[in-house]
């Protein structure tokens, strides 16, 4: 079983060889958690599931004129709502095995076609209709943001940056957070920062006592490569 423990290093490594660079991640203790949380509704972070998604698209549609063009859309947004209801319970499935992840990737593929073609659907309503537009703008930075207040708790290093790496009060400094050279890096660094937060808080859920740690001084590291 995959633990965790706050001594724990964390790399997220990110670029070509020929510019690779590493973030090194620590994972967080409940303070840390509960402070991340905190500096992500400030920073008004949010993300929205691709149920809400299609369910407002649905509905800004339907609040236009009616027309042939916005019935025929409709159709296209309902059979996407399909599409992403059974990859929902794919995911959710508890089969395991090679024909189920091909499941998986098959079902992933036709959204992803889906997705294509309600593109230009989802830009005149975005043009339109000012709650789905939010929802929209929401969603594309929502991986970069949890990515930088993720760095501010949790970075604790990195590698192929000239740059020191300087905490106040226990958080990443502006300074250090703008040597970051890639918005594009935040986004790994987002996604393992919320693997490890979902992790330490499963495991303080499931646990009735605390996990061993390394003893003083001594830590332990997984790794994350993002080309």
């Amino acid at each position: 079983m995959l633990t965790s423990s706050p001594n724990d290093v964390h790399r997220v490594e990110v670029g070509p060889e020929t510019d690779r660079r590493v973030y090194l991640l620590k994972t967080p203790t409940r303070h840390e958690r509960l402070r991340l949380k905190g500096l992500l509704t400030v920073a008004g972070a949010r993300r929205h599931g691709p149920h809400q998604r299609v369910d407002a698209l649905a509905d800004a549609l339907r609040a236009a004129e009616a027309s042939a063009l916005r019935d025929a859309s409709l159709l296209l947004v309902d059979a996407h709502r399909d599409l992403v209801v059974a990859h929902g319970k794919l995911l959710g499935s508890r089969e395991k095995g090679p024909e189920h992840d091909e499941a998986v990737r098959a079902s992933w593929a036709k959204l992803q076609d889906s997705s294509k073609a309600l593109f230009v659907i989802e830009a005149e309503v975005i043009g339109n209709n000012p709650r789905y537009a939010q929802m929209a703008a929401d969603d594309e930075v929502f991986w970069e943001k949890y990515g930088l207040e993720a760095a501010r708790v949790l970075l604790v290093g990195w590698e192929g940056i000239s740059a020191a790496i300087e905490r106040t009060n226990g958080l990443l400094t502006e300074a250090s957070l703008e040597a970051i050279p890639e918005d594009a890096d935040l986004i790994p660094i987002g996604l393992k920062a919320f693997d490890l937060v979902t992790l330490s808080e499963r495991q303080r859920k499931n646990s009735s006592s605390p996990a061993p740690t390394p003893s003083a001084g001594e830590t332990s590291s997984t790794s994350t490569t993002i080309q």
